[in-house]
């Protein structure tokens, strides 16, 4: 197999998993096996304002997943970014599914402007309030620049700008409290520094 089509095929393994992450999501979102836990909201989750526009923001989450597999360009970044994405989606579930936990305060939307209102019902419509620690947005955001520290040195430093603001995003559309943004940074932090141990980096082997 030439390196371009082994490019391809680790591309699509990627995809697979991607896929397989989402068809979970979902499936957890909207059947809840045990009685879901309201988490309380904390003076930070009180302090911070709804802001509709930054649903844009909270958004980019799906085009970040969308091209990481073309900037994974070596066979160690990909057996790292496989362990991680394998390793965050069954941590993700474990939560989702033994303690599940929904966000009770939503705003009302009903006077919203356009296109604001007519987003956010969609988005309530396709993702109920469940599914909410640790946030898989932000557990996702943290491991997207670990993984390229060391290997993608300047898209690392890109995405540790962009990454940070997708997680707050997922507090100022009122889609996660403060603490699903913790435990998410928190697992995602915690997935990779085990990967690590399976397959270190060049510093790390000299």
């Amino acid at each position: 197999m030439g390196a371009s089509q082994n490019k391809w095929v680790r591309r699509l393994f990627l995809y697979i998993i991607f896929l397989t992450g989402a068809a979970l999501y979902i499936l957890t979102n909207q059947v809840v096996v045990f009685e879901a836990i309201n988490l309380p909201l904390t003076p930070i989750d009180r302090l911070i304002q709804f802001w509709p526009w930054t649903i844009v923001i909270y958004a980019l989450i799906f085009p970040l997943i969308a091209i990481t597999p073309f900037i994974i360009n070596t066979e160690i970044l990909f057996k790292r970014a496989l362990f991680c994405a394998v390793g965050v989606i069954l941590s993700q579930m474990f939560f989702f599914v033994v303690f599940p936990s929904g966000y009770h305060a939503r705003p009302d939307i009903s006077g919203m402007e356009f296109p604001w209102q007519q987003i956010y019902f969609g988005l309530y419509k396709l993702d109920s309030s469940f599914n909410c620690y640790p946030s898989f947005h932000v557990s996702l955001c943290a491991l997207i620049p670990l993984l390229l520290y060391g290997e993608r040195p300047k898209l690392c430093l890109f995405f540790s700008a962009l990454c940070p603001l997708i997680a707050i995003s997922t507090l100022t559309t009122k889609q996660h409290y403060f603490i699903d943004v913790v435990g998410g940074v928190g697992l995602g932090m915690v997935v990779y520094f085990i990967c690590l141990k399976a397959f270190p980096l060049k510093n790390e082997k000299a």
